[in-house]
């Protein structure tokens, strides 16, 4: 063995050496294809760089046709297997004896050094090894969690030996390097060192990262709430908004001062706009809830000012007139303190009717365009809570440390009882859950739906059982047959 420190790099051009790295690198190529095509639909603005920086820079480094490179610092060159997993790989590995000015990425530094005892303090090879890992260019950028340090005790040596040795070593480590190592990237070892294990155990954990940053972000647009109300009407909502907001104006003095504040010179406003703005905040909640999307994500969909704007120029000309009408008189009788009277004129329900039914004729294209808008999301949302649970299967298989999306409550679970029970009604061919959203599937020549989905409910109930469930008609070519 040379008295000399070293360096030895390990060029490696597949993952194939570690079989474990080789399975993850693969289903995270293919997922991010798909995941991109699914980013490269949202709206910019809800794009978050900085949770997918790595994600991209993981993808990236994978994508390339490039060697990876296992950097061994020490007197002695490591055995290759101890290094790989499986060498029995189609591309052989090359193994280079030089001073690099920076190795590829994705690459690790193992530090090796002996000791004759685990006791004891006498760790000058280790401050050697370090001293000259610190001399190379490359060690201001290199992360040092991708830092190994491997050590072989000559001698025999127990279990709480290598333990107290451990803590010493990484003590030391702190002063020479103002870092404290993780103890398991500290190996210490009087016979073979498993060094490749932590090697691959690492390379897993960085593409694990890469995919717990993409299942965060994925959250952010997935609601646990995944039930849809279709059966809900635009002009239902809008007419509830329009005849609260107006009630509330003619009759409740303290708005319409609220009113008047707003229309001072510097933020010069009309009662059209104040309208508008209720009305817009409304029908904002109303597509959330209806669609089961997150309340800021169709806020940014719906670009609020855009929204607002449109909504104000709908109104028609006629409309635009009993509203200018209605707001002189509101700033009339609010300059000659007679609210009584406003709302003693406007308060009967027919010209509130008028108000309401006219605004709500109008709004209702500029709305429905607009729920068009993020009924096309609901699809992208759809795509990205599936995202979810491959994502969640594949954290399952892993074997490092990572962040739990588990959810706080269980799973639903249908009784079979209920299951049988369902089953036998006529034109019900299938019941269960589909990401965590029970679903009953009938036969397309199933008439009339509303009936049933009342028993449904009714049988859920007896269950105790307080889920939404969705019902779906299935055409007769997509149900197979014995």
């Amino acid at each position: 063995m040379s008295s000399k420190i070293s360096l030895y790099s390990h060029y490696v051009e597949t993952f194939d050496v570690y079989p474990r790295v080789y399975y993850f690198r693969g289903r995270f190529i293919d997922f991010f294809r798909r995941f991109s095509n699914v980013l490269g639909k949202l709206p910019d603005d809800v794009h978050d760089d900085d949770l997918l920086s790595v994600p991209k820079h993981v993808n990236d480094v994978l994508q390339k046709k490039n060697y990876f490179n296992i950097i061994v610092i020490g007197k002695r060159d490591v055995f290759e297997d101890e290094l790989f997993i499986s060498i029995n790989t189609k591309t052989p590995l090359t193994v280079k004896k030089t001073d690099e000015t920076g190795p590829p990425s994705p690459s690790i530094v193992v530090c090796y050094f002996e000791l004759v005892s685990a006791e004891g303090d006498h760790y000058e090879e280790l401050e050697q090894t370090v001293k000259h890992f610190k001399s190379t260019r490359f060690y201001e950028s290199f992360p040092l969690n991708l830092l190994i340090l491997a050590c072989k005790v000559n001698l025999e040596t127990t279990d709480k030996e290598i333990t107290k040795c451990r803590e010493n070593i990484i003590r030391k480590m702190k002063s020479l390097l103002g870092y404290e190592l993780a103890s398991e990237n500290v190996i210490i070892s009087s016979k073979e060192m498993n060094i490749k294990q932590r090697v691959s155990d690492i390379y897993e954990q960085w593409i694990i990262e890469a995919f717990v940053r993409i299942r965060i972000f994925l959250g952010f647009f997935v609601k646990k709430d995944k039930q849809t109300r279709q059966t809900l009407s635009i002009s239902d909502a809008s007419f509830v908004t329009l005849n609260n907001v107006l009630s509330c104006i003619l009759q409740n003095p303290v708005l319409l001062l609220d009113f008047q504040i707003e229309q001072s010179d510097e933020n010069p406003s009309s009662l059209t706009h104040y309208l508008a703005r209720h009305v817009r905040c409304s029908l904002i909640s109303f597509f959330a809830f209806k669609h089961a999307l997150p309340t800021w994500f169709c806020t940014r969909i719906c670009k609020v000012d855009k929204f607002e704007s449109k909504l104000v120029e709908s109104m028609s000309d006629r409309t635009r007139f009993i509203i200018g009408y209605l707001e002189r008189i509101c700033n009339k009788v609010v300059n000659d303190h007679h609210l009584k009277y406003l709302s003693r004129y406007f308060g009967s329900s027919n010209r509130l009717k008028i108000i309401v039914t006219s605004l709500q004729r109008d709004f209702e294209s500029v709305s429905s365009t607009t729920e068009m808008e993020i009924n096309s999301m609901k699809r992208i949302q759809t795509v990205m809570c599936k995202m979810e649970y491959e994502i969640d299967g594949y954290l399952k298989q892993t074997s490092v440390e990572h962040f739990d999306f588990s959810p706080k409550q269980p799973s639903i679970r249908i009784p079979d009882s209920l299951r049988r029970s369902v089953l036998k009604i006529e034109g019900v061919y299938g019941i269960g859950t589909i990401y965590d959203v029970i679903e009953v599937h009938l036969q397309e020549s199933v008439p009339d739906t509303s009936s049933l989905i009342k028993r449904l409910q009714s049988m859920m109930k007896e269950y105790n059982l307080n889920y939404l469930f969705r019902v779906r008609q299935i055409k007769r070519s997509n149900v197979k047959t014995n």
